[in-house]
Parts: C-alpha cells; sequence; structure tokens
C-alpha cells in the first residue's frame, strides 16, 4: 500500500493570529489579519512548487481548526487550478448560543453554596 502523502512535507505555523486567522481588519487599533496570513502561506507554497494534481491537506488546532475550515471554501480562490484540497480539522465545531447571563449564573452560584 502507498499512501498518497508518502512524499509530503508538513507546514507548522506557530501563529496565533487571535481572530482564528479569519479576520482582516482593524478594530479598535488592533489589527485583526488572519486571511492575509493564510494567503501568504499559500503563496509560499506556491514558489516552493504547489501545482495541479498535488494534494494539499489544510488544518489546524484549537480555534486555527475554526479558520482553516471557513479557508476550505475560500482557498480554491489563491490555489493553483487543479490542487487537491483536503480538510483535516481537529476541533473544529462552533456552537452559536446566545450570552451567558451572568446574572442569572452568579444568582445560581450563591444558592448552590
Amino acid at each position: 500500500f502507498s499512501s498518497p502523502l508518502n512524499r509530503g512535507n508538513l507546514i507548522f505555523v506557530g501563529y496565533c493570529s487571535s481572530d482564528a486567522f479569519m479576520g482582516d481588519r482593524d478594530v479598535q487599533g488592533i489589527k485583526f489579519r488572519g486571511w492575509r496570513t493564510v494567503r501568504s502561506i499559500t503563496a509560499h507554497l506556491i514558489e516552493l512548487g504547489l501545482k495541479r494534481g498535488d494534494v494539499l491537506v489544510f488544518g489546524g488546532a484549537s480555534a486555527g481548526a475554526r479558520g482553516a475550515m471557513v479557508h476550505l471554501d475560500l482557498l480554491w480562490q489563491v490555489l493553483p487550478r487543479g490542487v487537491n484540497l483536503l480538510g483535516f480539522l481537529d476541533s473544529p465545531l462552533w456552537l452559536n448560543l446566545p450570552e451567558v447571563n451572568h446574572t442569572w449564573q452568579a444568582s445560581q452560584t450563591k444558592k448552590a453554596t
């Protein structure tokens, strides 16, 4: 058995963009540039020879997995045509829950003690 990834390379981006690699804006003087980071890394992979027929396994861990999940639908904009893109996400789940009512939570904590 020969894996399609047997001659693969691993690129680890040891950087937290503070926006799960999804932003591209300034908020109250803080710069969030996650999407630019992903585009820059992708451009570097192309410079290194990423081309049609290659397999790119794109993923992330923790909040980075959320960002990777979003980018799996956007990377086609910057990848060469014919690159086979696969996602490998360790924790992409995001639940859109209402904000916690801290007053109610505090009252419940007091009742329990």
